[in-house]
């Protein structure tokens, strides 16, 4: 009989160094690209992926590739999770039956990250809504030549008619969106709220209780979910 000595060479499982590429500051509002570059082999299976830290929105468009935006201030990124590299080996063995199995070629973790900062004043990471529980008037402003810089998410947030009437259905009142041309020279109806972010970067969003009362800006939520925090709403 013969015998068939198959020797596979196992790796201990290691970690893979790299890096993520992402721009260091970030203009408020902009889109920004981050990379990862880590040295998982060729066809190896991932499993993990990415985070950030909290307010920033992101888009996958490749396993190691993303874009994101943030509001102002310090934001982490992070892509992390392990691989197993295997290739697929077939023989004959001393009968002739085909065999095919599995070589392990070996395993590792990867645990990227990078800072970007964001500019324009940090907020305050967690606002207090402006009167928890009340309902609110809504008045964006923005923009218009910088409006293709907002993030899809942002866009949704001034022209979306569903979420308009979410907001409205949770008994907020969406009042209007105003140019940054407006707030110099506004209306007379709108001169209290224009007052009230002038001079502030923009995009933002204010609030004022419905039936009148003090107005109260920030800036412009990074999704429809955060704008609800900010209100005081549950998503």
């Amino acid at each position: 009989m013969r015998k068939l000595l198959i020797i596979l060479a196992l790796m201990l499982p290691s970690t893979a160094l790299g890096q993520i590429v992402t721009p260091a500051e970030v203009e408020p509002y902009t889109i920004a690209t981050a990379t990862a570059q880590s040295d998982v082999p060729p066809g190896a299976k991932v499993d993990g992926g990415w985070s950030a830290s909290d307010g920033v929105s992101y888009v996958v468009v490749e396993p190691n590739k993303i874009v994101w935006t943030g509001p102002p201030g310090k934001h982490t990124l992070t892509f992390a999770g392990w691989w197993v590299n295997t290739k697929t080996v077939s023989f004959k063995d001393g009968d002739g039956n085909q065999i095919t199995i599995e070589s392990y070629l070996g395993s590792g973790r990867f645990n990227e990250s990078a800072e970007s900062v964001v500019g324009g004043a940090v907020p305050d990471p967690k606002p207090e809504p402006p009167n928890p529980g009340g309902k609110q008037a809504i008045v964006f402003f923005i923009q218009t030549d910088e409006l293709d810089k907002m993030n899809y998410a942002q866009r949704y947030l001034v022209a979306s008619l569903a979420a308009r009437k979410n907001l409205e259905a949770r008994g907020h009142q969406y009042l209007q969106v105003i140019d940054d041309d407006q707030i110099e020279n506004p209306p007379a109806e709108w001169k209290s709220w224009c007052d009230a972010v002038k001079g502030d970067q923009l995009p933002r969003v204010a609030f004022s209780p419905i039936g009148g009362g003090p107005i109260s800006d920030y800036p412009m939520p990074v999704d429809y979910k955060h704008l609800l925090e900010l209100l005081g709403e549950t998503p």
